[in-house]
């Protein structure tokens, strides 16, 4: 098996790690902000770096939090069209070597 197809290899399978990653992320983000809607707290916390946090007005938590969704992604949605390049680059490799899938 050629170096380049192991390369590709290995790339689809660190973007196919990243976009689950990402997504799972993702699903906690939007949890988050389905509670900060259903229990429409006085104050929340957000945590920077997984040693500070600070008090935050609720609005611009949900305001951060929508921001983070959305960036997510649009991350997710890059990443998924970089996994189908590979996948089209790793086919045809295959088939130019002569390789089974």
């Amino acid at each position: 098996m050629s170096e380049s197809l192991l390369f590709l290899q290995y790339k689809l399978k660190s973007v196919e790690e990243t976009i689950l990653k990402l997504k799972a992320e993702l699903e906690e983000l939007k949890s988050a902000s389905k509670l900060l809607e259903e229990t429409k707290p006085k104050s929340a916390y957000k945590v920077f770096a997984s040693k500070v946090m600070i008090e935050l007005d609720p609005a611009k938590l949900k305001e951060f939090i929508e921001s983070e969704i959305e960036s997510l992604e649009m991350k997710i949605k890059a990443l998924e069209k970089e996994r189908e390049e590979l996948l089209k680059e790793i086919k045809s490799l295959r088939e130019g070597l002569g390789v089974g899938p």
